[in-house]
């Protein structure tokens, strides 16, 4: 973003985005007592039923998560704020570093799974 900005708000905004995470384990943990199901998160893969958890669509539901979406966009709030770049600017590359990240993860799993026979 070619912006100074001071290393200790940029750690804040980090740790408040870090948050987030906390609140996510305790209602992952509370999600799955209720559901009994170990896998239970706020992702559309809590809204499939029956579906395989070593899938690639599975894998890609699972990101599709309420608070990952709300930390990404903490971040974005933060980075925007502090560089005094446009919010889409900021937005844009938070969230176009998770894309591209979490793709990586996926077709790695998918290549696993090809692989191995998964």
């Amino acid at each position: 973003m070619k912006a100074p900005f001071p290393y200790l708000k940029a750690v804040e905004v980090a740790g408040l985005a870090n948050m987030i995470l906390v609140l996510d384990i305790v209602v992952r943990t509370l999600l799955v007592l209720i559901t009994g199901n170990v896998l239970a998160t706020l992702s559309l893969s809590f809204l499939a039923k029956d579906i395989d958890p070593q899938s690639t669509v599975y894998s890609l539901l699972a990101l599709v998560n309420v608070m990952t979406i709300w930390q990404l966009a903490v971040r974005s709030i933060g980075l925007a704020r502090f560089t005094g770049a446009s919010m889409a600017k900021a937005a844009a590359w938070i969230f176009g570093i998770w894309i591209v990240l979490s793709g990586i993860l996926v077709g790695f799993g998918a290549v696993v799974r090809a692989a191995f026979g998964g």
